[in-house]
């Protein structure tokens, strides 16, 4: 499961497997 969430000025990248 790969989620990746842009976060206003900054990038939030979540990697679950």
């Amino acid at each position: 499961y790969y989620a990746f969430d842009y976060w206003g000025a900054g990038t939030m990248v979540t990697v679950t497997s």
